[in-house]
């Protein structure tokens, strides 16, 4: 009877919490449970478990992977630029802002895109798809994280660099995201937007643009196009459900994507040596590029008969190994 009576309190609280959640917030009865709650009596006693997954869900918003690859971007035209004492607590400075605006910015991007992205199968398990936060939530989340970044870097780094940051957030949010929408040049803007971040790493170092961060930009702006070509024949199917433009720039039978690629890469091979020509790197960083370089192309030209998902799939695999393998060579390489 003790048991009972106990365990009929517990079930009386838990009635009024969820009832308690119910006012507060309408769309409450409309929200899916996370995984494995099976009961609204289960949600709210493990309140732990609903706040780790709400967590999850805003880390998701941020886009931690894309996120990573900018910094290490980032971390790489720091160090072509810095002294040969690498001064760490501005690189760590650096990152930590970088940070917080590329993951603002996707979280943004996100928000704008939450229908479209409904639409894809790739997509449609995103927080917002999913209706497992609110609109208000990310939109809110994005503007704040962004701020908080363009502020970080603005104490903490030079005016250039915040300035590069602001350019890269608008480009990102306010120019790449709805052209994607309208024109499939919308590619060519979001690469710009891939390319600046090893630009505010060596402006952040020397304060003004010089030739190691033109070359830097170049760089990152040529790779992300078969990078990206390769990701619009993966998903070409689920670009097209949310009537994305990009699918313009891939056909079913994937001849002109096969005729680009080669040729970006081609033009990728050739500008990566311009860094030993012009004496930021040695020779052994020369020899790791023209390796790397006609591997790539190489992969690129491959077909044996595959069909385009197969070959875009080498391609997307075979720049993610490309371009870290290149920056570290050159970082290492510097004259």
């Amino acid at each position: 009877r003790v048991a009972a009576h106990c365990h009929s309190k517990r079930h009386t609280r838990t009635c009024d919490a969820t009832a308690l959640a119910r006012n507060k917030n309408p769309d409450f009865i409309n929200r899916p449970r996370h995984p494995g709650m099976k009961s609204d009596e289960s949600l709210f006693s493990l309140p732990w478990a609903v706040e780790t997954a709400r967590l999850a869900d805003y880390v998701a918003l941020a886009k931690p992977r894309l996120v990573f690859l900018v910094l290490f971007t980032a971390a790489a035209g720091y160090l072509m630029a810095a002294p040969v004492a690498v001064p760490l607590v501005g690189l760590v400075h650096l990152l930590v802002g970088t940070a917080l605006v590329a993951g603002g910015g996707s979280a943004l991007n996100q928000y704008l895109e939450r229908d479209r992205d409904a639409r894809m199968e790739r997509t449609a398990d995103r927080p917002l798809p999913a209706m497992r936060l609110a609109p208000t939530e990310a939109l809110i989340f994005g503007v704040g994280v962004t701020a908080a970044g363009l502020v970080h870097l603005a104490l903490f780094t030079n005016a250039l660099t915040l300035l590069l940051g602001i350019a890269t957030s608008a480009i990102y949010v306010l120019a790449y995201t709805p052209l994607k929408r309208t024109t499939p040049w919308c590619l060519a803007v979001g690469a710009v937007v891939g390319a600046l971040p090893p630009v505010m790493g060596c402006v952040a170092v020397s304060g003004h643009l010089g030739i190691g961060a033109a070359l830097m930009f170049a760089l990152l702006y040529l790779w992300q196009l078969p990078h990206f070509l390769a990701i619009a024949c993966l998903y070409r199917q689920d670009y097209a459900n949310a009537q994305f433009a990009i699918t313009r720039l891939t056909d079913e039978t994937g001849r002109r994507t096969r005729r680009h690629i080669p040729m970006l890469c081609l033009i990728l091979v050739l500008v990566a040596l311009i860094p030993t020509f012009v004496g930021v790197t040695g020779r052994g960083y020369a020899i790791a590029a023209v390796a790397l370089g006609l591997g790539f192309l190489a992969i690129s030209v491959w077909d044996a008969g595959h069909d385009l998902v197969a070959y875009a799939r080498r391609v997307f695999v075979a720049s993610l190994i490309y371009l870290p393998a290149l920056l570290v060579a050159m970082v290492l390489g510097r004259v």
